[in-house]
C-alpha cells in the first residue's frame, strides 16, 4: 500500500476509492446497500452536519446497530475530525449513559425514538435519515490530522467501571495496511467480519474492506443466529472473515460441508486459539484457505502470521505469530527486569502506533511515553507470553488470570485446553472468582448423557494436579459473549454466584448444575 498510506486521512483515501469504483457495491447489512459514490456521499453529508452541531475537540456518539449506517457514521466522525464514540444498542440504558457522560458528548448519531435514553439537555440527536437528505458541505476546506483523536472504544475497566480507549487515524490505518499487505486485499474480496462495529477489531475489517474497494457483508451474529450467519457466507461468497475463537467454536461446530467454500482467509485473534480450534478451522475451509492467527488490543497492534497446513495439532494453542514491524517490546518479570529467553513474561510495547491514551472527562489523558522519543508511547499489555527460539510468540494468559492455590501458580487455560479436549464438550470457559477459585463452564454436545459434569471432573482430576480442578462445574447451554465476540466473564461470574445463593452449601461442592442458556 506505499510507505506514505498512514500519512493520508480516511476521507481521502475513501475518495480516491470511491472515484475508480463508483458503482461497485461498497457495503451491505442484508437490507440496505450502498455503492461506493452512495457511501461518499453520505459520509461526506453527515460529516457536514457533525462539523454544523458538534465543537471541534468534542466527541460524537454512535448509536447504531451493525449495518451500513453505523458505517457511515463512523467514517462520516473521521471526515469531520470530530474523535466519535461506538455505544453498543445492546448495552443496558445505564451504561450507554454512564459513557455518554464519561465521554462529555456533544451529540449522537442515531434514532432518538428508538432508544429510551434519559440523556442531559445539551446532547444533541443527529438524525441519519434528516442528514442524508441534506445539501452536504463542501469538504475541500477541512484539515484533519491523522495524529489526532479518531475514535474512543469503551472496554470494560479493572475499576469496574468503563475506559474510553482513543486511537488516531494513524493507528488504525497502520492496522489496515499490515492486514491488508499480509493478505493481499483487493477490489475482488467480500468481507464479513463477526465482530461487533465498537472495537478495534470491527473498525480494521471496516477499513481494510472499504478502503481497498472491496465489498463489505455486515451482519448482526446475536439478531440472526448462527445459521443466518453461515448462509450469508455461502449466499455473497465470501473470501475473508475474522472471529474470535469463541464464536467460531459455535459456528463451525455444526457447518454445512460447503458453507465456508468460497473462504480464501479466515483470520483469528482476540482469545488464545487452541489446536482443537485449527481442526475445526481446517476441516471446515477449502485447503487453500489461509488461516491467519493475530495478537493485538485496543491499545497496541500486536503479531500475526500464517498458520503453516503441517502445524503440530499435538500443540496445546498454536502461536501468534512474529511481532509486527513498527513495534520494540520487552519480555519482563513481576519486578520490571528482562526475563531471559524463551521464559515466560509480561510483554511490554513500545511504537508510535500505541494507541494516544484514555478518554477521561472530554480530553485525551496520554499514555507513557519514551522519555528519549517523545513519539514513541510504551504499553504494558497485562498479557503474559513466551518468546521461542524461532522468534514466535505464544500467549501463555493474562496477568491478572494467572492465580495461586496452596503455593502453586495455575493458569486457567491449561483446564479450559483438558475440557475442551473432552468428546462430549463443546465449548468450556474457566473464570477465577475474587477468592482465588477456579470455576468451569462446559457446554455439552448433544449426545452427552446425565453424567457430563461427573465424567469432566474425572478427566480433571486423572489429567490435572489437585490446584487445577475446578471448585464448581457448571454445564451450560452456551457461554455467553460480548458484542466483539469475546467471552462474557462478567455474566458468567454473575451466574455462579446466583448458583451459589440458592444451592445449599453441602450439595455445591458436589455433581454439576444446568445453567439455562443467556438471555
Amino acid at each position: 500500500m506505499g510507505t506514505g498510506f498512514a500519512d493520508v486521512p480516511v476521507f481521502d483515501h475513501l475518495r480516491e476509492i470511491a472515484g475508480r469504483y463508483s458503482e461497485k457495491l461498497a457495503a451491505s447489512d442484508g437490507t440496505n446497500r450502498l455503492t461506493y459514490s452512495e457511501l461518499f456521499r453520505a459520509v461526506e453529508a453527515l460529516a457536514g452536519w457533525i462539523e454544523a452541531v458538534v465543537p471541534h475537540g468534542n466527541a460524537v456518539g454512535i448509536l447504531q446497530a451493525n449495518s451500513v449506517w453505523y458505517t457511515v457514521a463512523m467514517l462520516a466522525g473521521m471526515a469531520s475530525g470530530r474523535p466519535s464514540v461506538p455505544l453498543n444498542v445492546r448495552d443496558p440504558d445505564s451504561r450507554i449513559n454512564e459513557i455518554v457522560a464519561d465521554a462529555r458528548l456533544s451529540a449522537i448519531i442515531g434514532d432518538k425514538g428508538l432508544h429510551g435514553l434519559d440523556l442531559p439537555q445539551h446532547v444533541a440527536w443527529i438524525d441519519m435519515a434528516q442528514s442524508l437528505q441534506a445539501t452536504p458541505h463542501p469538504a475541500a476546506h477541512r484539515v484533519v490530522s491523522v495524529d489526532a483523536p479518531a475514535i474512543v472504544l469503551y472496554t470494560s475497566g479493572s475499576t469496574g467501571r468503563p475506559k474510553g480507549i482513543v486511537n488516531s487515524q494513524r493507528n488504525l490505518l497502520c492496522r489496515v495496511q499490515q492486514y491488508v499487505d499480509a493478505c493481499h486485499i483487493n477490489a475482488q474480496d467480500v468481507f464479513l467480519p463477526l465482530t461487533g462495529p465498537a472495537t478495534i477489531a470491527g473498525c480494521r475489517e471496516i477499513l481494510a474492506a472499504l478502503l481497498t474497494g472491496a465489498t463489505l457483508q455486515l451482519v448482526e451474529v446475536e439478531a440472526v443466529g448462527l445459521r443466518a450467519v453461515r448462509g450469508r457466507m455461502q449466499s455473497e461468497g465470501v473470501t475473508i472473515t475474522y472471529l474470535v475463537p469463541a464464536l467460531l467454536r459455535a459456528l463451525l461446530a455444526d457447518e454445512p460441508a460447503d458453507a465456508f467454500g468460497s473462504l480464501r482467509v479466515a483470520r483469528i485473534g482476540g482469545e488464545k486459539v487452541s489446536s482443537a480450534d485449527i481442526r475445526l478451522v481446517r476441516k471446515a475451509v477449502p485447503p487453500n484457505c489461509l488461516v491467519q492467527i493475530g495478537y493485538s488490543s485496543t491499545e497496541t497492534t500486536g503479531s500475526q502470521w500464517f498458520l503453516p497446513h503441517d502445524w503440530p495439532e499435538f500443540d496445546s494453542s498454536a502461536p501468534v505469530g512474529w511481532l509486527l514491524p513498527g513495534i520494540s517490546f520487552a519480555v519482563v518479570d513481576e519486578e520490571g527486569y528482562p526475563v531471559q529467553p524463551g521464559k515466560i513474561g509480561e510483554l511490554l510495547i513500545r511504537s508510535p502506533y500505541v494507541a494516544l491514551g484514555h478518554w477521561e472527562n472530554g480530553a485525551v489523558v496520554p499514555f507513557e511515553v519514551d522519555p528519549d522519543d517523545q513519539t514513541l508511547r510504551i504499553f504494558a499489555t497485562g498479557d503474559l507470553v513466551q518468546i521461542g527460539s524461532d522468534g514466535l510468540l505464544r500467549i501463555i494468559g493474562r496477568k491478572g488470570r494467572q492465580i495461586k492455590v496452596n503455593g502453586r501458580r495455575v493458569e486457567p487455560a491449561e483446564l479450559e485446553r483438558v475440557l475442551r479436549g473432552a468428546p462430549s464438550v463443546k465449548d468450556a470457559v474457566v473464570i477465577v472468582t475474587p477468592a482465588n477459585e477456579l470455576v468451569a463452564f462446559a457446554v455439552p454436545h448433544s449426545g452427552a448423557g446425565a453424567s457430563f459434569c461427573d465424567e469432566l471432573r474425572q478427566l480433571a482430576r486423572t489429567k490435572l494436579p489437585p490446584a487445577l480442578c475446578p471448585l464448581r462445574l457448571h454445564a451450560s447451554a452456551e457461554i455467553p459473549r460480548l458484542p466483539s465476540g469475546k467471552i462474557d466473564m462478567t455474566t458468567l461470574a454473575a451466574i455462579d454466584l446466583s448458583v451459589r445463593e440458592t444451592t445449599p452449601p453441602p450439595q455445591i461442592l458436589h455433581a454439576g448444575h444446568e445453567v439455562p442458556a443467556h438471555q
